[in-house]
């Protein structure tokens, strides 16, 4: 469904110090309430990251009923009287369970700075997923989609403090868009359904602050490797690359080593495509955690070697 909802996908939002497309929002936020960019709803339907945010942001359906929110430790499911064979959980069914009850235990046992076992943890976890969904279902505030005026560093605001920014005619502009498309939506029931409006809204906020609002090219970078996937292609090639040189290897059939190499050639390019869109995207290194650091670091000795042994070889 990536072409179908592209236009909403390219609706820029600040959001964690940095300006990123709604198709970006969309999956960190299904992700972290779900575990998963997608989700497959109790009839089998399987929707995208897009169109699930977008349905839990116009509220379609019952999501008070609907099994989305991930809660995999069992010790807690059981503590909690919940089923401990069950993964995933509607909001109404850890409200009714005695989650409330140990939500409140965990944030006293973290105010006091006591040491946290490992099943308060699971449970701030689990609040937090919750605390997210309540943000997030029918809520046009619950992302900052209005670019500030004139500082390409200031705070942007939500569609329902766009005033704090703009005008009141502005404003009530941004607004009207906004439920032309939530109209649309609710009215037709698919994602492609919007795009006409979201299209107009994300032509009027680039409009406001054209210096501070990201391009279009910069967006659809970051949604085209969003669908790429490109660390997951590579590991992938890596994996027949390891098969072909063990069969190589056992069976010599060293006519055939440079097989197994190409292939390993081919991953390596994937990884380092993927890395300079990362780079591109971020405006910096991709250092964000341990392990990006370590890839990141090791990456240019680890070419050098693999390059060195191709030659020897």
């Amino acid at each position: 469904q990536a072409s179908s909802t592209s236009e909403v996908q390219m609706l820029a939002v600040q959001a964690d110090g940095r300006k990123k497309p709604l198709d970006t929002i969309a999956r960190e936020t299904v992700t972290q309430l779900h575990g998963s960019p997608s989700y497959r709803t109790p009839d089998g339907e399987k929707l995208d990251s897009t169109t699930t945010f977008l349905s839990l942001w116009f509220n379609d359906r019952d999501w008070n009923r609907e099994p989305l929110i991930l809660l995999n430790y069992r010790p807690l499911k059981a503590e909690a009287g919940l089923n401990e064979e069950q993964k995933y959980f509607s909001f109404s069914e850890l409200m009714q369970s005695d989650l409330p009850k140990l939500f409140g235990q965990a944030r006293q046992q973290q105010a006091s700075g006591a040491d946290l076992s490992r099943s308060d943890r699971e449970t701030l976890t689990v609040a937090d997923r919750m605390s997210l969904m309540l943000d997030t279902v029918a809520n046009r505030g619950a992302i900052s989609l209005v670019p500030h005026p004139t500082d390409i560093k200031g705070a942007w605001t939500s569609l329902d403090d766009a005033s704090e920014l703009y005008s009141s005619d502005v404003a009530a502009g941004l607004a009207a868009d906004f439920d032309a498309m939530e109209s649309a939506y609710l009215d037709r029931g698919t994602p492609e359904s919007i795009n006409e409006s979201a299209r107009e809204l994300h032509q009027r906020l680039q409009q406001l602050s054209p210096g501070i609002y990201p391009s279009d090219r910069a967006l659809s970078r970051e949604v085209f490797f969003n669908r790429f996937h490109a660390f997951g292609k590579a590991w992938h090639v890596y994996a027949i690359a390891f098969a072909g040189m063990l069969v190589v290897t056992l069976m010599e059939l060293t006519n055939w080593y440079w097989l197994p190499m190409g292939a390993f050639s081919a991953g390596l390019g994937i990884q380092i495509y993927g890395f300079a869109l990362r780079i591109a995207i971020a405006d910096r290194p991709p250092v964000t955690n341990m392990y990006e650091s370590v890839v990141w670091v090791g990456l240019p000795r680890g070419i050098g070697d693999g390059l060195r042994a191709a030659h020897a070889r």
